[in-house]
């Protein structure tokens, strides 16, 4: 057994990562040596990230892991499917099927594992397809997309008809994209805000359940930002589990609660997760929107 945070989880995991009801008991049996042979191999590492340096009482780090573990945002995966008493996904006729579409119910850390693992592995068969493809292609290459959290250079064999700004603008567009729709409306967002004059807040960091930017104007005045690209004609506006829509003062007084108290404690603290570190010009940013009553 291992634990891993939420968005390390694989497709193959799914199958295999215990309920967090029943993961809390796992990890304090292998803590306590209850389980000689189920093991957590990562626990001491696991550990260590809630505890000084040089210490080796593990007993306050094990509540504050208990707590991650017993909301989803750290997740323990079985070596085998047979292991897993209680999976978050079953296999169903071949197929894996989260456990809320079988009656039961899952975390939304959990879910929000569930949908990355299955979105980085549709990402992953396309780009190979890409790759395919543009392995069996003639003649100059025309660029690609890339899904990354870095920006990249876009691949451009004739440079004198790709201006800077287009060039910035693809580029910017890939950043943290997770499809070709996704960075299409993207694309479109860097071009509006390069038209109204508009420049992303220094104090902004771009996170998978935040806006996708905000920006200050000429006058200074914010600016949240929300891209769409869509396969099909849409005007949905996605809503948060309180039915607060994407954009309005009640979402961003409802991210401003959360930046302020809840995550304004990890300032600092090392992650994997998009965005990196939580900095204390970022809670500040969102201070300044909970002052507007989050209103931009």
């Amino acid at each position: 057994m291992r634990l891993k945070e939420s968005s390390e989880i694989t497709l193959d995991d799914l199958p295999k990562i215990e309920k967090p009801f029943f993961a809390k008991s796992e990890v304090e049996h292998s803590f306590y040596g209850l389980y000689s042979t189920k093991s957590i191999w990562n626990l001491e590492d696991k550990l260590r990230k809630y505890t000084t340096s040089g210490d080796r009482n593990y007993e306050y780090a094990l509540k504050e892991l208990l707590k991650r573990v017993e909301d989803g945002s750290l997740l323990l995966v079985h070596s085998s499917e047979r292991d897993t008493f209680s999976p978050v996904v079953k296999r169903v006729d071949g197929k894996r099927v989260p456990q809320e579409f079988l009656g039961g119910s899952v975390d939304f850390n959990v879910s929000w594992a569930i949908n990355h693992a299955e979105s980085e592995a549709r990402l992953d068969a396309r780009c190979r397809e890409w790759e395919k493809e543009r392995a069996q292609l003639k003649g100059p290459s025309i660029g690609s997309f890339t899904p990354s959290t870095q920006q990249k250079p876009v691949e451009n064999t004739n440079q004198q008809s790709t201006s800077p700004a287009v060039a910035a603008i693809v580029a910017a567009s890939i950043v943290n994209s997770r499809s070709e729709s996704e960075a299409l409306g993207k694309a479109g967002m860097e071009q509006a805000k390069s038209r109204l004059g508009h420049t992303t807040d220094p104090r902004y960091i771009d996170r998978y359940h935040g806006p996708d930017d905000i920006t200050k104007d000429k006058n200074g005045r914010l600016a949240e930002w929300e891209a769409k690209g869509n396969n099909t004609d849409s005007k949905v506006v996605a809503v948060d589990t309180k039915g607060n829509k994407q954009g309005s003062s009640k979402k961003n007084l409802r991210r401003s609660n959360v930046m302020t108290k809840d995550k304004s404690k990890k300032i600092g603290r090392n992650s994997n997760r998009q965005g990196g570190s939580y900095t204390q010009s970022e809670i500040d940013l969102w201070k300044d929107i909970g002052g507007r009553d989050g209103n931009k």
